[in-house]
């Protein structure tokens, strides 16, 4: 058996481990290595488990704090129902915040794991249109809300929590599709580099 087919059996096993194994065996060609293994590396799954990590917690971030203004621009800007609070509005921003926070973080690890091919944004905008359904319909069901009347307010307040938490939705999808692209651009500009 001479060096070509070694590297091509080399190569047809590698690519077997990769699909089974993902994150052990990636092709590279920033590493050097002399010899027949040059084009492969081997990499421990901390870094590509460090990359999403990242990821899932910069969209969190993102999404909760675009959550909490919208949220903090309609209820203390536009109705002033913040000022109907009996409590301490710090307790009420700071539990709002970290509400905000795990649905951000809901969200985020949701729409990571789904990647549909086609309308992307538009299908984690719905999918974040329905988390707002389900969370004020939790809400209302155990009579959390602000005081307001009648069923006019219960749909209004219905319909901007379900573009709020799509806002979130729609804010991690962008984000995602930025880093994506630009994780495809640095691997490009690697391989420009080396030849």
């Amino acid at each position: 058996m001479d060096s070509y087919q070694k590297q091509n059996n080399l190569l047809h096993i590698g690519s077997n481990l990769g699909n089974c194994f993902p994150f052990m065996i990636k092709k590279s060609k920033i590493v050097k290595i002399k010899g027949w293994l040059s084009p492969f590396r081997i990499t421990f799954a901390t870094s590509k488990l460090e990359m999403k990590l990242s990821r899932l917690l910069i969209a969190t971030v993102f999404s909760a704090f675009l959550m909490f203004a919208i949220s903090y621009y309609w209820h203390g800007v536009l109705l002033n129902d913040l000022e109907l609070i009996s409590y301490d509005k710090t307790l009420f921003l700071g539990l709002l915040s970290v509400l905000y926070l795990l649905v951000g973080g809901a969200l985020s690890f949701v729409l990571m794991a789904y990647k549909p091919e086609e309308n992307r944004t538009l299908k984690h905008f719905t999918i974040g249109i329905a988390a707002g359904f389900m969370i004020y319909l939790i809400a209302f069901v155990l009579g959390v809300s602000f005081q307001g009347v009648g069923i006019e307010h219960t749909i209004v307040n219905f319909t901007w929590q379900m573009l709020e938490q799509g806002a979130g939705g729609f804010s991690i999808s962008i984000y995602y599709v930025i880093a994506h692209r630009r994780e495809k651009l640095m691997a490009f500009s690697d391989v420009q580099d080396d030849d």
